[in-house]
C-alpha cells in the first residue's frame, strides 16, 4: 500500500516535469490529473489507516484489552465502499497503550497461575531427592 502511494507521488512529479517541458500551454489540464492522483493517494493512505485500525482492533481483542479509543469514519462515497472506521494518530497511541497494558496484565495473570504450580513441582522434586538420599544412606550404598 505504501509502495502504491509512493508510486502515485512519483508519477505526479514525472508527469509535471514532462508536461511543463513538452506543452506549457496544457499546464491547466495537468491540474485535473494532479487532483486525480491526489485523490488516489488519499484513498491509498486511508486504506492503509483502515487496515491498521482493523489490525489494532484484532490485537486488542486477542489480548482482551478493556476500552477503546474513539474511531473516525472513512466514507469514500464515490467508490461505492461502505464507511469504515480508522484511528487518528492520537487515538492510535491510545490503542497501543491499551494493548500493551492488556498484554502486561495477561502475562501477569499467567505468572500468577504458573508460579505456585512451579514451586510445588520444585518442592516435590527436592523431597524426592531427599528421600532418595535417605534411602541410599540407610542401605549404606553411599
Amino acid at each position: 500500500m505504501k509502495r502504491s502511494i509512493d508510486e502515485a507521488e512519483q508519477e505526479i512529479q514525472a508527469q509535471a516535469l514532462k508536461l511543463k517541458d513538452e506543452r506549457p500551454e496544457d499546464v491547466g489540464l495537468f491540474g485535473l490529473n494532479v487532483s486525480q492522483y491526489k485523490t488516489r493517494k488519499h484513498d491509498c493512505e486511508m486504506e492503509l489507516e483502515v487496515l491498521e485500525a482493523s489490525h489494532l482492533l484484532d490485537k486488542a481483542e486477542w489480548w482482551r484489552a478493556e476500552g477503546s479509543a474513539h474511531q473516525e469514519i472513512y466514507d469514500p462515497n464515490y467508490t461505492g465502499m461502505k464507511p469504515r472506521p480508522y484511528f487518528s494518530p492520537q487515538n492510535k497511541e491510545v490503542m497501543w497503550k491499551l494493548i500493551s497494558d492488556a498484554r502486561r496484565n495477561r502475562i501477569k495473570e499467567w505468572i500468577d497461575i504458573i508460579s505456585p504450580v512451579a514451586s510445588v513441582v520444585i518442592s516435590l522434586l527436592a523431597f524426592a531427592l531427599a528421600a532418595l538420599a535417605l534411602y541410599l544412606q540407610l542401605t549404606r550404598r553411599i
